[in-house]
């Protein structure tokens, strides 16, 4: 079976279960559980401008109340009462040389 290990990340940090997971689902040798943000990878030859969206978010609690395996939507609906204020960049990003990202 396929997946990927939690990466390694700052001490006391835990990482979700990316989409990945889902988009190998059935499949004998990639089917797993995907852990952790993978970083953008469109298709060499794609032709459009793909976006991104990176968002940080100022709680008032020190830790997500996530507990086990978890994915995004889970994180989002754990702080959801308890935001005090967040932003966002948007990066864009292509392999292809024709298109301008």
């Amino acid at each position: 079976a396929g997946g990927k290990d939690g990466p390694t990340g700052p001490r006391g940090t835990r990482q979700g279960i990316s989409s990945y997971s889902d988009w190998f689902a059935g499949d004998e040798q990639m089917g797993g559980n995907y852990f952790g943000y993978d970083g953008p990878c469109p298709p060499w030859n794609d032709s459009i401008v793909h976006h991104y969206v990176f968002t940080l978010y100022a709680l008032d609690v020190a830790r997500c109340s996530v507990e086990g395996e978890f994915r995004g939507p889970d994180v989002l609906k754990a702080i959801e009462s308890h935001v005090l204020a967040q932003a966002s960049l948007t990066g864009t990003y292509s392999l292809n040389p024709e298109v301008k990202a």
